[in-house]
């Protein structure tokens, strides 16, 4: 028996999730199929930080993240914030004081004014709803953050920026789209079909048999493994995917005070390694400068989250994706150069150290794909590396909007690669 759908979406991940989502609450279409092996957001989506920026180098992205951040305010201003959606705000933190010129790039129309303080003139830390405050001068700094290291000379504080309950948002954007009709199945789709008018069948095998689908509106949603399915229909996506880890400990000493923004140390890290320690760092970074980047934040009263994206090895996505112990001791010790009391955690670490990691599927500018593909019918939206939860309300209402429509918006369209990209590095977070 073939069952027919007027959309099947093939992976439950917040980007899905908000693609079912915005397609039943905004645009009315009912009969949607929600697909994917796993149960909802247990792959990667469970593993990220659950952070969230509107503080992008480029134009297209602050305009998305702006409209997903608005779209998660409305749900919270709705429901009483019932997703404990913060705005701690972001600190970019470094040794450098002149930082004109890297501000320069994020000085684009819909970030925000840009405030400078110093110890001779301030009125931070203040409330402001959007923009950045640059602190300027050690022990100016250190009267906000005393815990940071002599050296850090400049601090941008992010103010359209945070945190939230990722899967208590998603769980409720779910519920809301099964009440208007969705249908979820858990199986792994084993092929896909197709002519040049469209997708013909979607053939899914469940512990009850297998199903066959037919739909004329196919999205590609399923993170790290998104590419096996563009082969299917025989196209290559220019994605790929890179392992980063973090780690979570109780801060025993209370180093991070809470209320702390989410912390990020742009500097390259300097510390004592060891011949096994620097082997693994190599083995993943490979033989130069080390990244900068590293992330932190208090939650959970007295717990704090740890990363360090160092990792610049393409891998395959597994189901089942190896993590290293070491990688605990190389962001600890790195830390320590930043935020000098983490050095009793390097001696004497509290245990237990929690180590969760999930992949970054990248492109090669670091924006995401949404939109149509080269088979007439079939939609995607990836490529979302590490920044997932920022965007998805966004790019899935975007998306929603163009299957709507038949017109999907440009900025992140799939032919934008055939005439070449502008490399952009900035990194996502876990």
């Amino acid at each position: 028996m073939t069952h027919t759908f007027d959309a099947v979406i093939v992976g439950a991940g917040v980007a899905g999730i908000a693609t079912a989502y915005y397609l039943s609450t905004e645009h009315n279409m009912r009969n949607i199929l929600l697909v994917d092996k796993r149960a909802p957001m247990t792959f990667t989506s469970d593993k990220s930080g659950s952070n969230y920026r509107n503080w992008w180098p480029n134009p297209a992205m602050v305009r998305l993240a702006n409209r997903s951040i608005s779209l998660m305010d409305d749900i919270a201003a709705q429901r009483g914030n019932f997703f404990n959606m913060n705005r701690r705000g972001y600190a970019y933190i470094s040794g450098e004081r002149d930082i004109a010129g890297w501000l320069a790039r994020y000085e684009d129309e819909g970030i925000g004014a840009i405030r400078t303080h110093t110890a001779e003139h301030s009125d931070y830390p203040n409330n402001a709803p959007d923009g950045a405050d640059v602190l300027l001068g050690n022990d100016y700094i250190r009267g906000h953050m005393p815990f940071v290291s002599e050296q850090m000379q400049s601090v941008v504080h992010v103010r359209r920026a945070g945190w939230l309950s990722t899967r208590v948002l998603f769980q409720h954007m779910l519920d809301a789209a099964t009440q208007r009709g969705l249908a979820e199945v858990r199986g792994e789709v084993t092929s896909l079909k197709s002519t040049a008018s469209g997708i013909t069948e979607v053939a899914i095998e469940t512990v009850h048999g297998q199903m066959h689908i037919e739909t004329p509106h196919l999205v590609l949603a399923a993170g790290p493994f998104v590419q096996q399915f563009a082969q299917m229909l025989g196209f290559e996506l220019p994605l790929y995917n890179v392992l980063h880890q973090k780690i979570m400990l109780r801060d025993v000493n209370r180093i991070v005070p809470d209320g702390m923004p989410f912390m990020i140390f742009r500097d390259s890290p300097s510390a004592a390694w060891t011949d096994n320690e620097r082997a693994f760092l190599q083995s993943h970074a490979g033989v130069g400068t080390l990244p900068g980047n590293f992330h932190i934040k208090a939650v959970n009263d007295g717990w704090i989250i740890a990363g360090w994206a160092f990792n610049r090895q393409q891998s395959d996505p597994d189901n089942d994706p190896a993590l290293d112990a070491m990688f605990a001791k190389v962001v600890l010790k790195g830390l320590a150069g930043f935020i000098p009391e983490l050095r009793n955690y390097t001696e004497r670490p509290p245990l237990p150290i929690l180590n969760s990691g999930g992949y970054y599927t990248r492109t090669v500018d670091n924006m995401p794909i949404i939109g149509e593909t080269p088979q007439d019918g079939v939609y995607m939206i990836g490529g979302l590396s590490g920044f997932g939860v920022m965007v998805a309300c966004g790019a899935g209402a975007l998306l929603a909007e163009g299957i709507a429509s038949g017109e999907v918006a440009p900025d992140f369209a799939l032919e934008r690669y055939a005439a070449g990209v502008t490399v952009v590095g900035e990194s996502g977070e876990l």
